[in-house]
């Protein structure tokens, strides 16, 4: 645990609420900023943290940011997408994405994803194996066997690679 500083009503809320934006798109913002000032802190919030600091539900709040992250391609700095934990969208996507799609560095990539140039090199050197591994005709349980990595991420790369041949299409 990590004490932190953090902001739960600004003048920001209130201009908010004064403009009538809906409570989903209020709470949006609040978790937004609560993330990146746990992660300018050192630190991260979950979906749970999250949860309990604004009392609702963490599925409300896994819903909500993943929503976000999938409409913007922004990843929101929590421990679910820094420390790629549990099945909400993956950082893998974006990352990919901002390479393969828009030709970003990885320096690039890792400032806007909030990771580390390694971490954006490794996930970007595991979807290259994955990829070189199908194109040899190996299998999913081949290739996660090959690359001794679980069979549900090379799914994961798979599903990425898809995205990526769809959109050069």
């Amino acid at each position: 645990m990590v004490p932190v500083v953090l902001d739960l009503s600004t003048s920001a809320d209130i201009d908010i609420r004064l403009a009538r934006k809906s409570r989903r798109r209020r709470l949006l913002e609040k978790c937004l900023r609560l993330c990146r000032q746990a992660y300018e802190q050192g630190t991260v919030l979950s979906n749970c943290d999250l949860a309990e600091i604004l009392n609702v539900g963490s599925t409300h709040i896994s819903r909500l940011l993943v929503e976000y992250e999938r409409k913007t391609g922004e990843v929101v700095p929590r421990r679910a997408t820094i420390h790629d934990v549990g099945t909400a969208l993956t950082h893998k996507r974006i990352i990919c994405h901002k390479r393969y799609v828009n030709g970003k560095p990885s320096d690039q990539i890792a400032r806007e994803t909030y990771h580390s140039i390694g971490a954006v090199d490794r996930y970007l050197g595991q979807y290259d194996r994955v990829r070189h591994c199908q194109l040899h005709g190996m299998s999913q349980i081949e290739t996660a066997h090959t690359l001794g990595c679980s069979l549900f991420i090379v799914n994961e790369y798979l599903e990425i690679d898809r995205e990526l041949e769809a959109k050069d299409a």
